[in-house]
C-alpha cells in the first residue's frame, strides 16, 4: 500500500493518483524472480519534477535527481520510462485519458 512519496527526504503523504508519478516494479519473464507480485512505488507532485526512479544493478530501486528524457516523444507518464535489471522490470504507470500534448508539439 502506498503511504507517502518515495522520496526518503520528502514526508508528502499519497491521496491520488493524479498528484505525482506511480511507477511499478515487476518480474520481466527473463529470469525467475524472487518477486512474483508486482510493487509500486509513488513520487509527488513536487519530487517528480526534480526526480525520478530507477533500478540499480543488484535490483534494488532508488531516487535519482533529474527526469527521465521523453520516450518517443510523448510526456514521461506515458508507460514508455522504464528500466530493466536481472530480471526486474521497473516502469511509469499511465492511466487514460492520455495528455493532450507531447513533447514534440509546437503549441
Amino acid at each position: 500500500m502506498l503511504s507517502k512519496c518515495f522520496n526518503p527526504a520528502c514526508a508528502a503523504p499519497f491521496h491520488s493518483l493524479r498528484e505525482g508519478t506511480l511507477f511499478r516494479l515487476e518480474p520481466d519473464g527473463t529470469f525467475p524472480s524472487p518477486t512474483a507480485e508486482p510493487q509500486y512505488f509513488w513520487l509527488c507532485k513536487r519530487c517528480d519534477a526534480a526526480m525520478t526512479l530507477t533500478l540499480k544493478e543488484d535490483g534494488v530501486v532508488e531516487v535519482l535527481p533529474g527526469v527521465p528524457p521523453y520516450a518517443h516523444g510523448v510526456l514521461r507518464d506515458m508507460p514508455l520510462d522504464f528500466n530493466r535489471r536481472k530480471g526486474l522490470l521497473l516502469r511509469t504507470v499511465s492511466f487514460w485519458p492520455r495528455p493532450t500534448h507531447t513533447a514534440n508539439d509546437p503549441y
